[in-house]
């Protein structure tokens, strides 16, 4: 709760529709002007809700994600509860390798400042975005390049151990490929902040390479 004058509220009302009617960044520019009331709020009460899944959620995905096809999720939780609802329904595993779009720390596109506190999401720049697109890429590409030849390395090995049964030695180089290139996985974690930007800042192309290489 909080007690504000007409006057305050008329002014800060006039920056929230310039906010909303704007066309660039129109979802950051209304968070940013919420934020400017939502400040020195007295809390009231706390309400505690158990939001379980659906029967059956997780095992679905987990067949899907079994058949090697791709899932994607979206959500309007904060990038925590979204990660942990994301282990909850089997989309994520503690085996995965997460990799962040996102503008707090995890992303690694902000600095922090001289107090040791991470910038202000709005230092996050379409520039900011696309480096880190470019290094996720190089890095899911070398990641992919170092697994076939780990596997390739495996299925040599395998071939001259099992040299007097033609027919096992098959089976087992290809149970050892699919598992080696599947054993960890990836998952993509995007945030709001930085989708609006790769939308306005013509980085889908980018963005889509990178998540057809899963």
């Amino acid at each position: 709760m909080k007690n504000i004058s007409e006057d305050d509220y008329q002014a800060w009302h006039q920056k929230y529709m310039q906010a909303s009617l704007g066309l660039k960044n129109r979802q950051l520019e209304i968070e940013n002007v919420c934020e400017e009331m939502e400040q020195d709020l007295m809390l009231m009460g706390v309400t505690g809700i158990e939001d379980r899944l659906q029967e059956g959620v997780s095992d679905t995905i987990a067949c899907l994600r079994a058949a090697n096809i791709k899932v994607w999720v979206l959500t309007g939780d904060k990038v925590d509860t979204a990660v942990n609802i994301g282990y909850a329904c089997a989309l994520l595993t503690t085996n995965m390798n997460l990799m962040y779009l996102t503008a707090d720390e995890q992303g690694k596109m902000l600095k922090d400042t001289p107090k040791g506190e991470l910038e202000s999401v709005k230092a996050l720049t379409v520039n900011k975005v696309k480096k880190r697109l470019t290094v996720l890429l190089k890095t899911i590409q070398k990641e992919i390049k170092e697994q076939k030849e780990e596997a390739s390395i495996k299925s040599n090995t395998t071939n001259t151990t099992n040299t007097t049964n033609t027919t096992n030695t098959t089976n087992t180089t290809n149970t050892t490929n699919n598992n080696t290139l599947r054993s960890d996985g990836r998952a993509l974690i995007v945030d709001t902040y930085v989708l609006s930007l790769i939308e306005s800042g013509g980085l889908e192309d980018l963005f889509l390479q990178i998540a057809r290489t899963w």
